[in-house]
């Protein structure tokens, strides 16, 4: 059985949706390097949004200030948490240690 092709307008709104969640994203990553947000509030929100449960948390702990790709690696290698793992996807022990982490 042959894929269905999208509709011009079923992609056109498949990208509307994308452009969405990366501003989401971006945004979110945003409020945390300006200090808006600590890391527990930013995992918070995004347990509410689907798009920012799609977030790497790689990418939440490079955007602390001060924590580059080096620091991120090494910390999330100590926390146990994979390099891969997305928001959505922390057990309760690891978004404790995350909070710990950078929020003291």
């Amino acid at each position: 059985m042959p894929i269905q092709q999208p509709t011009p307008q079923e992609l056109s709104q498949a990208r509307a949706a994308s452009l969405v969640a990366r501003r989401a994203r971006a945004d979110l990553k945003r409020e945390i390097h300006d200090g808006a947000k600590t890391v527990r509030q930013a995992l918070m929100a995004a347990y509410g949004d689907e798009a920012l449960r799609q977030l790497r948390v790689i990418d939440v702990v490079r955007s602390v200030p001060g924590v580059g790709q080096v620091r991120a690696t090494k910390t999330m290698e100590r926390l146990g948490i994979a390099l891969n793992r997305r928001v959505g996807g922390l057990g309760s022990r690891q978004f404790e240690a995350l909070s710990e982490e950078f929020d003291a």
